[in-house]
């Protein structure tokens, strides 16, 4: 990866990478790094997967009073390839991503798995405290948000399964 390139993303995620290799690595889908010979980002995607889920789960049970039912769709919605890749997308981090043999720049699957393969990359970089605002700052995570996710829960708990 290009200097240039490099910072490009650094600036876009707010984030300097000690180790450029990790960033490298999880810029480096699966179809490019099986041609090339080198490491894909699945092993930083499966790590950072763990991590952004344990963040959530944090956001959710220190910032609200809710079921775990409740709390369980939330952090579903929250994590969800459909809504990290809306980091990616709005950044335009696809444009790095490095794959050979399709363009999966309309994927929200893919530039999900981008977006867990970069905290990946960060908490072995830096520490879990780093990712955690990473994700909360990327995703926007706030009370306002959640709020209304657990307000729309209780609308729906009344209309369904009320006598």
């Amino acid at each position: 990866m290009k200097p240039e390139t490099v910072q490009k993303i650094e600036e876009k995620i707010n984030y300097h990478f000690k180790n450029i290799s990790l960033l490298e690595t999880a810029f480096t889908h699966s179809s490019y790094a099986f041609s090339h010979s080198t490491e894909s980002n699945e092993r930083l995607e499966f790590l950072g997967d763990s991590v952004l889920n344990f963040c959530t789960t944090m956001f959710l049970f220190d910032n609200f009073n809710l079921s775990e039912g409740a709390s369980s769709k939330i952090r579903a919605y929250l994590v969800s390839s459909e809504n990290v890749s809306k980091f990616v997308f709005n950044n335009r981090l696809e444009n790095y991503l490095l794959c050979d043999n399709f363009n999966p720049q309309n994927s929200s699957n893919v530039m999900g798995d981008l977006y867990e393969a970069i905290v990946g990359a960060m908490l072995k970089d830096s520490n879990l405290e780093i990712c955690k605002n990473f994700i909360y700052k990327s995703l926007n995570y706030s009370t306002q948000l959640v709020t209304h996710f657990a307000c729309f829960e209780q609308v729906l708990a009344v209309l369904f399964y009320s006598p």
